[in-house]
């Protein structure tokens, strides 16, 4: 669980490769979440605004994610190593690559 994960993607988007059409699981954080402290190391401590992976929930309060990078050159999203815990309520679940403010430039380009 504790190597570099990439995921790579279809292209449709000259941008970033489409990626963030096609991988529905990226969501962000609408509020900054820090664990209360180091005794809780599977919480992960997230800023508002970032996006994270959705990898599964871990109960109705909690969600099991990993923070993204960016998007390389390749149209690959990059993920943080580390996984960990996130509560929902500070994930917009209702946030969507369709938006009309083009929240595709939101994702930060690694090239």
């Amino acid at each position: 669980m504790s190597k570099n994960t990439n995921i790579v993607c279809k292209c449709h988007d000259k941008r970033h490769f489409g990626a963030i059409d096609v991988l529905p699981q990226v969501k962000p954080l609408m509020y900054t979440f820090t664990p209360d402290s180091d005794a809780n190391s599977h919480e992960l401590g997230v800023q508002s605004g970032e996006f994270v992976w959705l990898l599964g929930e871990l109960d109705k309060e909690w969600e099991i994610v990993q923070r993204v990078l960016g998007i390389d050159e390749h149209g690959t999203l990059v993920l943080d190593k580390k996984q960990g815990i996130v509560p929902v309520s500070y994930i917009d679940l209702n946030w969507s690559p369709s938006t009309p403010t083009s929240p595709i430039d939101q994702i930060p380009s690694l090239r």
